[in-house]
């Protein structure tokens, strides 16, 4: 069809569900299915008169002139795929959406917000659906014989909002489907914007364009054009373009330029490696994702973005990056587009909008509206100095507005404005509303500003109090910050309160900080608040309350990044060490990068030897070296006979992780174990967990273990802790394994994972241990692609841990099942790790020998990403997927 310049159309948007599985099982011969199905699509639309406006991998755009028409396409197009013979286990199903709307000719193609919401609508079907919306639906006259409508009720659709949505139907065609995906159809972690977005309708349209043609777009700008904002509307609009999600990466919080690979890692919701490069984790999971990444607030640590960018870039080649920055990247490739001011009605527009949101009953008369034409001129259309001068009607009119802003901003009045001079109008927008606080609510603000993310109301007192503030008076003042726009209120997942500053905000308070020469005191009741704060929590980390805690400590994350800088540039080695725990079971790999520099720090800095025992537990970055082995039990062994005090009111880890312990030591290990009975619950349930752990594969002290670990089971019974029970439960199935009783070993790792989600390694080794007792019994042996698929799929997302466990667990799971082939090269890799460490490894291989597979390290073996895979293949066999 030809569009004039706007008109009524109806569209019908369509992809592939679950392309990139497709693609994996298809491997060659995806390009001739996707060719067939490309070819079917366009049949049925040249049969019925449709335009084809798009084509992005496996979807399509066309256009019609009427619903009719795309009905016929798309039940014609559907009843064709159906009916093709496709290759077993290799069946396409593609969802259809259909709606009607007033679009624009955009030169190359249709372009206005019908477009987007009908790509919304598509998107939340299923293979082999057809979606419609109720205003086609509505439009649609006779439908083709044997069609039908069948009303599936009213859906909250992301950027729609509430629409009614029905399914089309005809004889031969699926009708059973899975709730629709509204609501969340499109994956990534982009923020819910609660506001309008208002204007910048050419900053969109140019910015669409960039992105289909650069994989690398950077919107430039002082700080307040609004470049986030932009930036997250421009993904939500283009999210049907990529089908892997549109995600968001927050560099703001990020102080140290080491942490920037976690943000990344966070952003993109993936958790930390717990060996190797970051990075190379991240790269490795985006390598085959067609998705965008908002990577946001670049400027303050510009060169270490940059080169992550440019890393990501280069090993991703159907990811495509949308960066936010005071100054571009310098990246090859890089398209750079400037975010101007928003242009004079637009700026009205958005400053009417909040304002009416500020004061719902404010009366605009004619006077008071040119006051708003001479306001935004004056504030040169900024978005931010908008935002927080309608912040203020509650208390001055528009025209009382304009007078402040004459005795604040005269730098805005007449002459060519430079980039310096622009960010001086932020800095007087900032003075302006900082200038409106009383002097307590500027000392509250100054103090606030150290915090590099959100905090809640406790936090506030305790760190903007003193040095002549109270802490009742921040009681009275956060909430006026918040009604003040210079802090931003959110609620968290537990239902509290959260509060948090702008970048730039935060950036501005710090300095007025630093000028009154509070900012190293600040910092410091920061440092010391989220040091006792996170030692409160991790002392409550098992018991009736343990998942909330957990999350609440990874809320402190950030905080205690900052706060370590603090405790080692001020030697403060105990308030350090309160810190490192932060990360425990939702983020070790943060714990131990944090233990690693105070211990380094520490080292250097002169601390005392206790501590640096302490820490030194976490040192196990010569691992791969000749002699580590020894020297980590040695080290062990000196910890244990250092004498030193356990601290009682933080957690201290155990020294006994991963000691052996044989007839020769095992008293002296008792005795020292004993210590520990007098420790937080938390501390002591650890000690003993891996005091009677490292027992376990050493029969000569196996009456031992028998005496300690009923009194161990009963200690943890009183904890009320689901984690302690499984934990206890997987010590149990240790040691039934140790005696190769593998019906009681399979009984004991059954409860020591029971809701089959894997949170951390402990969860992981139940899961491959308990695999290795079932296929170590006599019992009929019955193996489910999950059993195999689910460990290694997390094990990869984890980047590393325990290996050697899982290899052997996979080698004797495929060896029952017949898979002799793969079995013995999943050995000869297991074999691989049985180098220096004693004990566990060598008991895994002692398994392999039993049933005959090699224990042998040979010149060629597979590496570990190569098994993974053809062992995912087995998996969906074994699960009906492929043949």
């Amino acid at each position: 069809m030809a569009m004039s310049t706007t008109d009524t159309v109806t569209f019908l948007f369509t992809d592939i569900e679950g392309s990139t599985q497709l693609l994996r099982q298809a491997g060659d011969r995806y390009s001739q299915l996707l060719e067939r199905h490309r070819s079917i699509i366009r049949s049925a639309v040249a049969e019925h008169g449709g335009t084809e406006q798009g084509t992005e991998g496996d979807s399509f755009f066309i256009t019609f002139d009427s619903p009719s028409a795309a009905i016929a396409t798309a039940l014609a197009a559907q009843h064709d795929l159906v009916a093709e013979p496709w290759p077993e286990g290799l069946e396409l199903r593609v969802r259809m959406g259909i709606h009607l709307g007033e679009a624009t000719d955009g030169g190359e193609g249709p372009v206005g917000l019908a477009v987007h919401h009908g790509a919304r609508i598509a998107a939340t079907g299923h293979g082999g659906q057809i979606v419609l919306s109720d205003v086609a639906r509505s439009a649609t006259g006779t439908l083709p014989p044997g069609a039908s409508v069948m009303a599936l009720g009213s859906f909250q659709v992301r950027d729609v909002g509430t629409v009614l949505l029905h399914q089309l139907a005809a004889p031969g065609l699926p009708v059973e489907f899975p709730p629709l995906r509204a609501g969340s159809e499109v994956s990534g972690s982009l923020p819910s914007e609660l506001s309008t977005f208002i204007g910048r309708s050419d900053e969109l349209k140019s910015l669409a364009g960039a992105l289909h043609e650069h994989r690398l777009v950077t919107l430039i700008g002082v700080g307040g054009t609004g470049k986030t904002r932009l930036a997250v509307e421009t993904a939500s609009t283009m999210a049907s373009v990529f089908p892997d999600g549109c995600w968001m990466v927050a560099l703001a919080p990020v102080t140290v330029e080491d942490a920037l690979p976690f943000a990344f890692a966070a952003g993109l919701q993936m958790t930390a490696p717990a060996t190797g490069d970051v990075l190379d984790h991240v790269i490795a999971r985006l390598r085959d994702k067609r998705c965008l990444v908002v990577v946001d607030n670049c400027e303050h640590v510009l060169g270490a973005a940059a080169d992550l960018v440019e890393r990501i870039v280069g090993g991703c080649p159907t990811v495509t990056i949308l960066a936010t920055s005071r100054e571009p990247l310098m990246v090859r490739g890089e398209r750079l587009v400037p975010v101007p001011s928003l242009l004079p009605d637009e700026a009205e527009r958005l400053f009417l909008q909040r304002a009416h949101d500020e004061a719902p009953d404010l009366v605009i008369d004619d006077d008071q509206r040119r006051a708003i034409t001479e306001l935004c001129r004056r504030l040169d259309g900024l978005p931010l100095a908008l935002e927080l001068a309608a912040s203020r009607v509650r208390a001055l009119t528009p025209i009382e507005l304009v007078a402040h802003l004459e005795e604040r901003f005269r730098m805005l009045v007449g002459g060519r404005r430079s980039r310096i001079e622009r960010h001086q109008t932020m800095r007087g927008t900032l003075d302006w509303s900082y200038d409106l606080c009383s002097e307590v609510e500027q000392s509250v603000f100054d103090r606030l500003s150290v915090f590099p993310a959100a905090f809640d109301l406790a936090a506030a007192r305790a760190v903007a109090g003193g040095d002549g503030v109270d802490e009742l008076d921040v009681i009275d003042v956060v909430p006026q910050l918040v009604d003040r726009s210079l802090l931003q209120r959110s609620t968290a997942l537990d239902g509290t309160t959260r509060f948090r500053m702008l970048e730039t905000m935060r950036a501005y308070g710090h300095e007025h900080l630093q000028h009154r020469g509070l900012s190293d005191s600040t910092r410091e009741r920061h440092a010391r608040y989220t040091a006792r704060t996170v030692a409160a929590l991790t002392l409550r980390q098992l018991g009736p309350e343990e998942e909330q805690v957990t999350q609440r400590l990874s809320e402190y994350l950030t905080d205690a990044l900052v706060a370590l800088d603090w405790c080692i540039d001020h030697h403060e080695w105990e308030a350090g060490i309160r810190l490192i725990w932060v990360g425990r079971r939702n983020a070790e790999r943060e714990t131990w990068e944090m233990a690693i520099r105070l211990l380094d720090a520490a080292t250097s800095g002169g601390a005392p030897m206790d501590l640096l025992l302490e820490l030194s537990l976490f040192d196990t970055r010569n691992s791969d070296e000749p002699g580590f082995y020894d020297e980590f039990q040695a080290r062990g062994w000196r910890r244990i006979r250092s004498g030193m005090p356990i601290a009682t009111d933080r957690y201290v880890s155990s020294w006994f992780m991963d000691l052996d312990v044989t007839a020769a030591n095992v008293d002296e290990y008792l005795v020292s174990l004993d210590r520990w009975k007098t420790t937080p619950p938390v501390t002591r349930f650890w000690a003993e967990y891996w005091g009677i752990r490292g027992m376990t594969f050493f029969p000569e002290v196996a009456d031992r273990v028998d005496e300690l670990l009923p009194p161990f089971a009963a200690f943890a019974r009183t904890l009320n802790s689901t984690w302690a029970s499984q934990a206890v439960a997987e010590l149990n199935g240790l040691v039934a394994c140790a005696r190769h009783d593998w019906t009681a070993a399979a009984n004991w790792y059954r409860q020591a994972k029971t809701d089959g989600v894997f949170r951390w390694h402990r969860d992981l080794t139940s899961a491959w241990h308990g695999l290795i007792a079932r296929a170590m019994g006599s019992e009929p042996f019955e193996l489910t692609g999950a059993e195999l698929r689910d460990p290694w799929q997390f094990q990869r997302r984890q980047q590393g841990g325990w290996e050697e466990i899982g290899a052997t667990a996979t080698a004797l799971a495929l060896h029952r099942i017949g898979q002799t082939d793969l079995a013995n090269r999943w050995a000869v890799l297991q074999a691989t790790y049985l180098t220096e460490w004693e004990g566990p490894s060598m008991y895994l291989g002692g398994l392999l020998d039993r049933v005959g597979l090699p224990t042998t390290q040979l010149d060629l073996v597979d590496d570990l990403d190569t098994l993974i895979d053809e062992v995912l293949i087995v998996a969906d066999r074994l699960d009906g997927l492929v043949n």
